[in-house]
């Protein structure tokens, strides 16, 4: 007859994935807390493309780790300025299209040398300049400065939420 098998992990392991498995629980809850406020927020003030602050708050409670608050803040901060430098850009080459896309690409090349440090805002501040490149390209000058402050917006309220929850 055999033996039963015992656990191989000891104890002291077990009590460590027993306290992993709980902070992964209470994280994922905090995560679908912050979404659903967003998800209120964004229904409350009637925001423009209102379904990427939901995306904005998921990415800060998942990739904005180990510090979603602090990453708001920068985030947001990142925004404000590459939207800014965004518009003015646009503002300034209006006339030259090849001469805004050459700039802007350069503002893109700017905010990525910041991602080794500031991974996830400088991301997002490259992204909103990128994304701007398609909105001027398909629509008008008033519809990209546009893009940029409802951009901008959605993510103060997904910022916002990851704060207070």
């Amino acid at each position: 007859m055999s033996a039963p098998l015992l656990h191989s992990t000891p104890p002291g392991e077990q009590l460590h994935q027993a306290r992993l498995r709980q902070e992964q629980v209470k994280h994922a809850l905090k995560t679908a807390l912050a979404c659903c406020l967003t998800t209120t927020l964004v229904y409350f003030f009637h925001l423009q493309s209102g379904h990427l602050a939901v995306v904005f708050a998921y990415l800060l409670m998942t990739m904005g780790m180990p510090s979603p608050r602090l990453n708001a803040v920068l985030t947001l901060l990142a925004l404000g300025i590459s939207a800014t430098v965004s518009a003015l850009l646009l503002v300034a080459f209006a006339g030259a299209p090849a001469l805004y896309l050459a700039a802007t690409l350069l503002w893109i090349f700017t905010c990525v040398l910041f991602s080794n440090r500031f991974s996830l805002p400088a991301t997002m501040g490259a992204m909103v300049s990128a994304i701007g490149i398609f909105v001027m390209f398909r629509g008008t000058v008033g519809a990209t400065l546009s893009f940029y402050v409802a951009y901008w917006l959605n993510f103060l309220i997904a910022g916002f939420s990851v704060v207070a929850v």
